[in-house]
């Protein structure tokens, strides 16, 4: 009859709106998960971005401290004088780090990504440890340490520049919380194919 035709072609209706509805929803889900993911990545890139700068400022203290430390030295000593060529090439180290750490805060891109790039080179640990060792002194001379080192030559593969900043964390804080004539002893080793690096203070 005209009224079960009729019936029918309301719930044909019916039902293409009902998919329209469903495909429409389905389709605006798609997009709100879409945003959220964007938001998402931007969000870590932020916080990536945010951490690579508070870890770079923190390392901007070490060459500063030690340039300073230098200065101080090259300041009061004589020019021909074993400490006052010591400070100088403290100083000259130290500028040449600083100098690769503004590389990376200049670097847009690795500074948006949080990425640092490694610029990896085979070298002595033991030479590295020693010159850092020495510019851990130069800054906490008036603590007046005992320093006892103990270096095998081992060579790795590593970017001095973060090989540096590593052990002047490490030195620093031993330097740092260890009681004036206090002891530090530095070993370094090799051992199964890997270097071994142990710093112990009485502090």
């Amino acid at each position: 009859s005209a009224a079960h035709a009729e019936a029918a072609k309301t719930d044909v209706r019916l039902a293409a709106a009902q998919e329209e509805a469903r495909r429409a929803a389905h389709e605006l889900r798609r997009e709100l998960e879409a945003k959220r993911r964007e938001h998402d990545r931007a969000e870590a890139a932020n916080r990536a971005k945010d951490e690579f700068l508070a870890m770079l400022g923190h390392e901007l203290r070490n060459p500063l401290g030690a340039i300073s430390g230098a200065m101080r030295v090259i300041e009061r000593l004589p020019a021909t004088s074993a400490d006052h060529k010591a400070a100088r090439e403290i100083a000259a180290r130290q500028t040449a780090h600083l100098a690769k750490i503004v590389d990376d805060l200049t670097d847009v891109g690795r500074v948006v990504s949080g990425r640092i790039a490694l610029r990896r080179n085979l070298l002595d640990l033991a030479q590295a440890t020693t010159a850092a060792v020495a510019t851990a002194r130069s800054g906490a001379e008036a603590h007046a340490h005992e320093w006892t080192l103990e270096l095998a030559p081992v060579l790795v593969s590593a970017d001095p520049t973060r090989i540096d900043q590593v052990l002047a964390n490490v030195l620093g804080n031993a330097a740092k919380f260890t009681p004036r004539g206090g002891r530090i002893r530095v070993r370094l080793a090799g051992e199964a194919g890997e270097a071994v690096l142990t710093v112990e203070d009485s502090g």
